[in-house]
């Protein structure tokens, strides 16, 4: 395992912290990132540390050999934390991110008015704590907002939308940590009687 080296600044650290034991096997080698000492140019005139190598744990077997600081002015340094005690909280596996898609105005025209639009299919893979969540919002004229947004897998919802000649749809994407959630396609049929 080695941290990012950079240019022109300090080398990236690495920090490990278990609540238990930390062994390494022979040949495995965790190393600081490398700091702009080592690729001095022209762009950047001065010299940055190396990074530096933390490792806490309970308890460790074979590090000694195996940990590196990184290249630089000076060295990245090497603390290796041994504590009994020592108590790591677990990882917050519900933090995560989201985004969202937003269409432009679609006009069903005047014949799709009073047509309740529908969902007709959609393929997703959704990890456990992860969604995908497709809506639509309509207006009558383009001069109205697009507020009222309704979740497109709800006949009961989407009514409201039967008297809308512009529509818009947008779709939010929620993860977590290490889960992503993965929409190849949705299809939305604007005026289901035609």
């Amino acid at each position: 395992m080695r941290a990012g080296d950079t240019a022109c600044g300090a080398g990236g650290d690495v920090q490990i912290a278990v609540s238990g034991l930390v062994r390494t096997r022979d040949g495995t080698v965790v190393q600081g990132g490398a700091g702009s000492a080592a690729f001095w140019s022209a762009a950047c005139t001065h010299s940055a540390a190396g990074g530096n190598i933390i490792v806490q744990a309970r308890e460790g077997e074979g590090l000694e050999d195996g940990l590196l600081g990184g290249a630089g002015v000076p060295d990245g340094e090497v603390r290796l934390e041994l504590n009994p005690e020592l108590t790591v909280p677990p990882p917050s596996l519900t933090v995560g991110t989201s985004g969202r898609v937003v269409s432009k105005v679609i006009d069903r025209g005047l014949a799709a008015v009073g047509q309740v639009p529908l969902l007709v299919g959609s393929e997703a893979r959704l990890p456990e704590g992860t969604s995908a969540v497709i809506e639509l919002a309509g207006a009558s004229n383009l001069a109205e907002p697009f507020e009222d947004w309704v979740a497109a897998d709800d006949p009961a919802a989407l009514v409201a939308l039967a008297n809308a000649q512009y529509l818009r749809y947008r779709v939010t994407l929620t993860g977590r940590v290490f889960d992503a959630p993965e929409l190849d396609y949705f299809e939305l049929d604007l005026s289901p009687e035609d």
